[in-house]
């Protein structure tokens, strides 16, 4: 998954309603209609709206962090803490779309 669609996922999560926008540099993000860009990516405060709604089990810390979106299924794994949970919230709300 890119970015862009692990981003849109997480905002389809939240219940963002987000449009699409292209900055000046060429670089696209996601706005809300209150103008301010989501990116929990990068944000550690819109990352841990996402731990709290989710109640994710976040492990590990000093290389790798893994998140787990449900205790039963196989947890994403990744060395920058809110890509690991952005993308397990992505992954969750792809598969409730299916």
């Amino acid at each position: 998954m890119t970015d862009l669609e692990i981003t849109r996922f997480c905002a389809q999560a939240m219940g963002v309603d987000v449009h699409e926008s292209t900055f000046n540099s060429g670089r696209i993000g996601l706005f809300p209609r209150t103008g301010y860009e989501y990116e929990p990516l990068h944000d550690d405060a819109e990352c841990m709206a996402l731990v709290k709604k989710f109640r994710l089990l976040v492990d590990g810390g000093n290389v790798l962090w893994c998140v787990h979106g449900d205790v039963f299924g196989s947890g994403v794994i990744n060395a920058d803490l809110n890509r690991a949970i952005c993308e397990s919230v992505a992954r969750m709300q792809q598969e409730q779309q299916k």
